[in-house]
């Protein structure tokens, strides 16, 4: 009897909830959590915050042109050997005629590359010039450059 008893409490719950009437469920819709800021930290007091803004694009027409002053020491060479050295400790790459590559320089100095070139071309009797956008030493000779006539 007491299989029997339990059957009919199962089927009476059962026929209960069946029958009887549902009542409409309200439905209810919350808007997302949004923030403006990213929470506070919580492992330190004070922290690095960036304000938001554009990123400014690159100019070069207001970068400043670093010149290291540098040690140049070559008391008996060559202008071959001397433009090679300027070039390669800059980290570019150079050009001259092979007919004036054997004149004689010496050069003892300190100061911007620039100076040294100057120096360098001075000594050579040849004009010389760095192409920052090429990396290159450009090394022409004097005798080759345009003049005027009737100036020396």
């Amino acid at each position: 009897m007491n299989v029997r008893m339990r059957i009919l409490v199962l089927l009476a719950c059962v026929f209960c909830v069946a029958c009887s009437a549902q009542e409409p469920v309200a439905v209810e819709y919350y808007q997302p959590a949004y923030r403006t800021s990213p929470p506070e930290p919580v492992y330190s007091r004070v922290m690095w915050g960036h304000l938001p803004k554009p990123i400014k694009p690159r100019s070069e027409t207001n970068a400043p042109l670093l010149l290291p002053v540098i040690s140049f020491e070559l008391p008996n060479s060559t202008l071959e050997e001397a433009i090679e050295a300027l070039a390669q400790t800059m980290g570019y790459r150079w050009h001259y005629p092979q007919r004036i590559a054997k004149r004689r320089i010496q050069i003892r100095m300190e100061g911007t590359v620039e100076e040294v070139l100057a120096e360098i071309a001075r000594q050579g009797k040849v004009q010389a010039d760095f192409d920052h956008k090429q990396r290159l030493v450009r090394v022409v000779d004097g005798r080759m450059l345009p003049r005027l006539p009737g100036i020396r």
